[in-house]
């Protein structure tokens, strides 16, 4: 009985196991390029972490972006990060490279989650309809539904307008963005589509959620091609973290939107 149960389960994911969308910006907007299974949904996990950074610069006083704290991969409160062994000393910069659950847990403490929710609703096209009573809403955790894979593509795109806008609070949420792509998350992702394709990742983020008690990963890159336009790519795969999607699958993504993008 629980095999069956746990078959017809897994049924939907395997169903939809990857999906994606490919855009390419034209002057202040995104347009598709191509994109597959974009109705597909789930919670967003690590991606909302970018927004809850952009939250404690522009609306915390107390809190600034040097801000250390060590990260033991536990503690005795039940917090724990993703990695065992925990990240050690950690700023805003290597937490989003790194995408450090712990030290999102300790800096969003004692946050309003209406006023974040409001935040979000009122700067990034965040669903109107969605509300969340947990602190895990920080970490892009038990919302009240899923976001459709379009939603959240949505939402990135308002991220990459905000970043652009070159202050000095989008530039330190960007350095966290490219380190993710040098040292970070996707730092062995990254070398290998450079390697073996003619894009250039400029930043990205990976985001894994659980919430079906099984891993779903995300990857977020913001690429240049040949000809210097900019694309961003949201990849979704079930059943892996973000840093561990199929590279040659994202590949041949890549190498597709090279032709339907020129």
């Amino acid at each position: 009985m629980k095999i069956l149960i746990l078959i017809l389960f897994s049924l939907p994911l395997l169903a939809r196991e990857y999906a994606y969308v490919l855009q390419r910006l034209e002057g202040h907007r995104f347009q598709i390029v191509a994109q597959k299974n974009e109705k597909i949904s789930s919670m967003p996990g690590s991606l909302m972490k970018p927004f809850t950074a952009f939250f404690l610069l522009e609306k915390d006083p107390h809190f600034f972006m040097e801000k250390k704290i060590y990260c033991r991969g536990r503690d005795p409160y039940g917090r724990k990060c993703w990695l065992p062994k925990g990240h050690g000393w950690i700023n805003l910069s290597s937490a989003l490279a790194h995408s450090c659950n712990y030290y999102f847990q300790q800096i969003s403490q004692g946050l309003s989650r209406q006023e974040f929710l409001h935040y979000l609703k009122e700067n990034y096209a965040f669903p109107q309809d969605i509300f969340s009573y947990s602190p895990a809403l920080f970490l892009g955790e038990k919302l009240s539904r899923p976001l459709v894979l379009k939603e959240i593509s949505r939402l990135l795109d308002h991220l990459y307008y905000r970043l652009s806008q070159q202050d000095s609070v989008g530039q330190e949420v960007y350095r966290g963005l490219q380190l993710a792509t040098k040292e970070g998350t996707l730092k062995t992702m990254v070398q290998d589509v450079e390697k073996k394709s003619f894009w250039k990742v400029l930043a990205g983020k990976t985001g894994t959620t659980n919430w079906r008690n099984l891993s779903e990963g995300f990857v977020y890159l913001v690429l240049q091609d040949p000809t210097k336009k900019i694309f961003t790519l949201l990849y979704y795969e079930a059943g892996t973290m973000g840093g561990k999607v199929k590279l040659a699958r994202l590949l041949n993504i890549l190498e597709r939107g090279m032709k339907h993008g020129r």
